[in-house]
């Protein structure tokens, strides 16, 4: 085999395992909706739309707490049928939010397990987010580790921050 080829057959490897890896998490990722009710009663009241994803089998989502910081409704869209969910917990330090799906179906749901580990990705190690921006279906998106903080100017993190290169549009989350 030639150097090339080496690096194809590699390129290739890799390719399946994103697409593989997609396969068997994109549905556990949800669109995110809260609606924060305006003091005019003429107005409608502003829906944030971001994503999100289970973290247990009995509905527990985890999503940005930009998005569902203490909205006036929130629901979770997941494969066209809407939930409607409160918020258990928030963290505006690391922008997270914990939410909570009122019923669940009797089968549950596909879930993500969150791991808990001590060693943090070496910079340039290839990340995949799965989100659902928009109105449109949970997509990919590769990046990098861009870096890891611990702090940003005054403002020390109760945990390691990993930055990604992975832009994020409206409802990436």
């Amino acid at each position: 085999m030639t150097a090339v080829s080496v690096a194809a057959s590699d390129f290739l490897a890799q390719q399946r395992r994103i697409i593989e890896l997609y396969q068997e998490n994109q549905g556990a990722v949800v669109r995110v909706k809260a609606a924060y009710d305006s003091r005019n009663p003429t107005e409608l009241p502003q829906v944030i739309v971001g994503s999100g994803f289970f973290v247990s089998r009995e509905g527990h989502v985890l999503t940005n707490a930009s998005v569902a910081l203490n909205p006036d409704r929130v629901w979770v869209v997941h494969q066209g049928i809407d939930y409607a969910a409160s918020l258990i917990a928030h963290d505006t330090t690391t922008n997270l939010a914990l939410l909570k799906v009122a019923m669940v179906p009797s089968t549950g749901f596909s879930f993500l397990a969150l791991g808990d580990s001590q060693v943090l990705p070496p910079l340039g190690t290839v990340v995949l987010r799965i989100s659902a921006p928009l109105e449109l279906a949970p997509s990919p998106t590769l990046g990098l580790v861009s870096g890891v903080e611990s702090r940003f100017g005054p403002h020390i993190f109760p945990c390691a921050l990993v930055r990604t290169t992975i832009s994020a549009g409206p409802g990436d989350g």
